[in-house]
């Protein structure tokens, strides 16, 4: 904020300069308070409380008809859209990292060959990326790289909320949606 006060020629340390400041910073305080009451309560205003975030997959509560099949259900089936996006990325993500592998190994420093990948991998974990390997170590290379764009695609909705629910912890959703399912901090 101050780099536009010095560009039009004003004093950062004047007082006015100053107040200015303190209001922006007493603004984005009210927005992040109001941004927090609008993420820990549902959608009638009642606050967010662990023993309201039940959603669990357990025999007991599909008998009871707590379990909320349909929303499990079409999550399951939106997952297998997410599956396929986190598969995308994972293929050009091991395809630039194979691609700056290659580069480096035919001398091309680590800037330049990053300079031509799509994807940002120059802080990869693998060891000794870059280096001739023979063919067992490239395969076993090969395969460190999938395991890395693994980690680094993250999970889908599904199989986050079903480890939870599995876990018996609190899962975060909007329970007045039968059939879909909709974190309530989105």
């Amino acid at each position: 904020m101050l780099i536009g006060f010095t560009q039009v020629g004003a004093d950062p340390n004047s007082a006015a300069v100053e107040e200015v400041v303190d209001r922006y910073s007493i603004s984005q305080s009210e927005q992040a308070a109001k941004q927090w009451e609008l993420a820990s309560t549902d959608g009638q205003g009642n606050a967010l409380m662990p023993e309201h975030q039940d959603m669990t997959l357990n025999l007991a509560s599909v008998f009871k008809g707590d379990a909320q099949l349909g929303v499990w259900a079409l999550l399951g089936f939106e997952s297998m859209g997410e599956k396929v996006s986190k598969v995308n990325r994972q293929l050009k993500y091991v395809a630039d990292l194979h691609a700056y592998d290659s580069m480096i190994e035919s001398g091309m420093l680590p800037t330049e060959a990053q300079e031509n990948l799509a994807m940002y991998v120059s802080n990869t974990q693998i060891p000794d990326i870059g280096k001739d390997k023979g063919t067992w170590g490239e395969l076993k290379e090969y395969a460190e790289m999938w395991r890395e764009s693994s980690k680094l695609a993250g999970e889908t909705a599904f199989s986050a909320a079903f480890r939870e629910a599995w876990n018996g912890n609190p899962v975060n959703f909007d329970r007045d949606r039968k059939f879909i399912f909709e974190s309530l901090l989105s």
